[in-house]
């Protein structure tokens, strides 16, 4: 059980954060453009730590160290692969979305393909979210609370609702950024700690490694069952590209940006911060199955932990980081599928002509049903032995042939209307069925290495219906298609020195994972 220090601390801290996110909502949250994109004023720092506060929650801090416990270092290279996934998104991606000057990536679909391919990907965002974000989000959280606490599971995903879901309801993207920017800094700060002191209780990473030598492997053979090298490079790029790069959750954030150069500079921070999650979440796992090599539920290593070795007072704090970890997903999760249902069903197809008020109380509105629903699905999350692994595996089912329409729409002029919702509606079935264990071709193979197979499926499918069917015309794609001079027109890359090129950062982001990946080999 936790001190009266430590509840004393959580208390003053949820407290704060709580009265902060309140002030902002009221202060700066007037319209509906403050509540989907932040009023578009959001800085690079802001937005940097958002994602990576965003992400980071139960499928990082728990799941990753629950994974780690039991297969080791391996499982890090979900988040290594993200880096390469956030460097699309700030080379390629976001000028195109910028440019077309959208607020969903639903949107972005119906201008290149039209307003099938919109609704699917809604519909299909809003599923995720309800059925698989947010749930596993909660339960995660409660977790937390059981270990510590020893409360029920039902009364963690009580409090974590309520928290940040009154202030992402009240203030939208604004005040989820900008706590985001307070509770991810904490939670660095506190990991840090709490990594030292589980390493000098394991006598230093040496002593660990000699201890464990086969936790520290990150690339497998092709026949591993769990992490084979094929699907961990490649599979998890596919994956993650959706993740990153094809998902609201994530590019809300920079479509929020002041500047596509603000928004770059974001993903760029954030893809740093992931070189040091690995460290901070994997690694602890490893540390968890040296010290205490008989917990009941593998997810438990990170919370027990923080209550076996962090002594009161920063064991408070670190509780206060890791529920606030959780929170930050939540609340981006609750805030993107809102805008969501409000921008892509209720103005595109309800009522266009509503008027912002309306468009702020149906944000609002909306928000608080996906809450409701995301509580009934708990319960499935729960039955999961490993979370991070939960995740994606269903993720790497249902986002694949998204993955293919959108990187060859926005690579190729010849992409069609016709070829996008064919490969969107096949390409789902296929994977489906193959999930289901239909196609024992594709069931049997590992969920990465699947992945890596639907796409090349879902990309053959696309180019060979959009090469039989009418051409687009030039002015349906000219905006909304990758070139090389859309840097130029939306900021001016060309007169900057080189040492604040985003294109300089981005390599020297991309050599430092090649040699974290050369040393951990």
């Amino acid at each position: 059980m936790m001190s009266t220090i430590d509840l004393g601390v959580i208390l003053i801290y949820f407290v704060l954060i709580s009265l902060y996110a309140i002030y902002v909502s009221f202060k700066e949250t007037r319209s509906s453009k403050d509540y989907f994109l932040a009023g578009k004023k959001l800085s690079w720092v802001l937005i940097g730590m958002s994602l990576f506060g965003s992400n980071i929650c139960a499928t990082n801090m728990v799941g990753l160290a629950g994974s780690a416990y039991t297969m080791g270092m391996g499982i890090g290279n979900y988040e290594w692969t993200a880096i390469i996934c956030l460097v699309l998104l700030g080379v390629i991606f976001m000028p195109v979305y910028l440019k077309a000057g959208i607020t969903t990536l639903p949107e972005y679909l119906e201008k290149r393909y039209g307003v099938s391919s919109r609704i699917f990907l809604a519909f299909v965002q809003i599923f995720i979210s309800i059925v698989l974000l947010i749930p596993v989000a909660l339960y995660a959280g409660s977790l937390i609370f059981y270990q510590l606490l020893g409360w029920p599971i039902w009364i963690g995903v009580a409090v974590l609702l309520l928290i940040a879901g009154t202030y992402t309801v009240l203030g939208g993207l604004n005040v989820v950024v900008k706590t985001d920017l307070i509770q991810s800094s904490i939670l660095i700060i506190t990991s840090v700690i709490l990594l030292i002191i589980a390493l000098t209780h394991v006598g230093g990473f040496n002593v660990l490694s000699t201890v464990s030598p086969d936790k520290f492997k990150m690339v497998f053979p092709a026949s591993d069952p769990n992490l084979p090298w094929p699907g961990m490079f490649i599979g998890i790029t596919f994956v993650g590209i959706y993740y990153f790069c094809n998902n609201q959750i994530i590019v809300q954030r920079a479509l929020g940006a002041k500047s596509l150069k603000d928004a770059r500079w974001g993903v760029l921070l954030c893809g740093f911060l992931k070189i040091a999650s690995v460290f901070l979440w994997v690694l602890p796992g490893i540390i968890a199955g040296v010290l205490f090599p008989n917990l009941p539920k593998p997810d438990l290593a990170y919370p027990y932990l923080m209550t076996t070795l962090l002594p009161p007072g920063l064991l408070g704090l670190a509780v206060c980081a890791l529920l606030s970890a959780f929170m930050s997903t939540i609340d981006s999760t609750l805030n993107s599928t809102s805008t969501i249902i409000v921008n892509d069903l209720y103005k595109r197809f309800i009522n266009p002509e509503a008027a912002d008020k309306t468009i702020l109380r149906m944000a609002r509105i909306a928000t608080i049903g996906v809450m409701i629903l995301s509580i009934l699905n708990v319960f499935l999350v729960s039955r999961s032995e490993h979370l991070f692994i939960y995740i994606q595996e269903i993720a790497s089912v249902i986002t694949i042939p998204i993955v293919a329409v959108f990187v060859i729409g926005v690579f190729w002029k010849r992409a069609t209307s016709t070829g996008a919702i064919s490969t969107l509606l096949m390409g789902s079935c296929i994977a489906l069925l193959a999930w289901a264990g239909f196609i024992p071709e594709l069931s049997e193979l590992h969920f990465l290495n699947r992945a890596i197979v639907m796409f090349f499926l879902c990309s053959l499918l696309f180019i060979g219906i959009s090469t039989i069917t009418p051409r687009p015309p030039a002015e349906k794609y000219e905006d909304l298609i990758y070139r090389r001079d859309l840097s130029t027109e939306l900021s001016q890359y060309s007169e900057v020195p080189l040492c604040a090129d985003y294109r300089l950062w981005s390599i020297i982001l991309l050599f430092l994972l090649g040699i974290l990946w050369y040393i951990f080999k």
